[in-house]
């Protein structure tokens, strides 16, 4: 009984799996595609920056190689990402990073300038203060408990047993009664 697992076999035998496949050589290579033509976008847009990056790692790895060192240990003392121009993915990574963190610093910046004052407001400490509980805010006539316990209980009214179904029910029914609470808003 000699049962052949290679990939050949099984997909001969299995011309479904052959079509499945094939579908998704056909995904990998349209994002392979789109990837690259992304990447070669952005090598175009900072390409000046991408030949002096390049420059400057070639003048770091021969003055590591005279020191004995390999590219990796020379690129970990330098310690950060260079794009050079046989690095089209890691540049498109590289920039779309450097962009978002411009974005976001940008945005703090903004912040600060439009609402850094309110940081040393006095009066938003003594507002914080006048808040009403967060729990009488959420759960209005009852605390945290009891709503936990009627969710429970909701939660119990699906169960199999008809007697301990119909007993969660009642219960259930009645805390809401009593705290004057929608039944059927509580999920």
């Amino acid at each position: 009984m000699n049962t052949d697992y290679s990939l050949v076999s099984i997909i001969s035998n299995n011309p479904e799996l052959s079509q499945i496949l094939a579908k998704k050589v056909d995904e990998v290579k349209k994002h392979k595609q789109s990837l690259s033509k992304a990447a070669e976008e952005v090598s175009e847009t900072y390409k000046e920056e991408i030949i002096k990056g390049t420059k400057k790692k070639a003048l770091l790895l021969t003055d590591g190689v005279k020191k004995g060192m390999s590219e990796e240990e020379v690129m970990k003392d330098y310690g950060r990402f260079i794009p050079t121009v046989r690095t089209p993915i890691l540049n498109l990574l590289y920039y779309i990073l450097r962009e978002t963190e411009k974005d976001v610093e940008s945005l703090v910046s903004n912040y600060n300038k439009d609402y850094g004052h309110l940081k040393d407001d006095e009066s938003l400490s003594e507002n914080m203060n006048n808040i009403p509980e967060m729990e009488k805010y959420l759960f209005d006539n009852c605390d945290y408990d009891t709503f936990s316990k009627i969710k429970k209980l909701k939660k119990l009214m699906e169960s199999p047993h008809e007697g301990e179904s119909l007993l969660a029910y009642k219960k259930c029914r009645e805390l809401c009664d009593k705290h004057n609470l929608d039944f059927d808003k509580i999920k």
